[in-house]
């Protein structure tokens, strides 16, 4: 009889959570959670396009940028497409500060984009 996939797994609960949300709960969860990141990176591409190459608007992309390669890399690890790196799944894994830092990132990502609305509106 196999092992259960949690003993086959380094950190389950940490860098390996995607394959265990896959396991118990199907592709459908899996499909609805990768859904789910490219909806926010394209919600943070098109907070970013409101500026046209301002500094807030490069500033957005950039983190957005950033939260998407870490998802990606963690899901390139988990799928067995890259090496173990210890990086953390978005939103997701175990872990205050990893959780801590992903809203860290969107609250800073939603301040520039409200303040650059402010400074445009002040402007007109």
């Amino acid at each position: 009889m196999p092992a259960a996939i949690g003993q086959l797994l380094p950190e389950p609960q940490n860098d390996f959570i995607f394959a265990l949300i896959i396991e118990e709960n199907g592709w459908i969860m899996a499909c609805v959670l990768c859904s789910a990141y490219v909806t926010w990176g394209l919600c943070c591409f098109q907070l970013a396009s409101f500026y046209s190459y301002t500094v807030q608007g490069i500033q957005i992309a950039a983190l957005g940028s950033l939260m998407m390669l870490q998802t990606g890399v963690n899901l390139g690890v988990v799928t067995g497409l890259l090496p173990v790196t210890g990086v953390k799944l978005t939103f997701i894994s175990y872990g205050g500060s990893s959780l801590m830092s992903s809203w860290i990132l969107c609250g800073i990502i939603l301040s520039l984009y409200h303040h650059g609305r402010e400074a445009e509106e002040w402007k007109n």
